[in-house]
């Protein structure tokens, strides 16, 4: 779960870590590192998302996991799901999110 999570990430393991929480509520802090596509946004940018990279989904209540549900059924074995607010009971910090521009989208790492 989380701790893994985090493990990878200090390893520097490629993966797309997408907030699929609404506009006002990413004021309040994302994980660092990720980008933002609000969940009905997602659909339509799908295609701009890589098939061979780990995406990870997150948000505080049940929109990460349908996300997730979204892009498994979709092809992309990689998807999963990981509440944010599991993310900060663990103590991680939290840090800015940002939407990522037209076009194919890449990890930034």
């Amino acid at each position: 779960g989380i701790d893994e999570l985090k493990v990878a990430l200090d390893d520097g393991a490629t993966m797309l870590l997408i907030d699929v929480r609404e506009d006002w509520e990413v004021e309040s802090g994302s994980m660092p590192g990720s980008i933002h596509i609000p969940l009905a946004e997602l659909e339509s940018r799908m295609d701009d998302i890589p098939k061979d990279v780990r995406l990870v989904f997150f948000e505080t209540a049940a929109a990460g996991l349908r996300a997730a549900e979204l892009f498994t059924r979709n092809g992309y074995d990689t998807a999963q799901f990981c509440g944010l607010n599991d993310w900060k009971a663990k103590g991680y910090e939290l840090g800015e999110t940002e939407k990522p521009d037209a076009g194919a989208i890449t990890p930034r790492r």
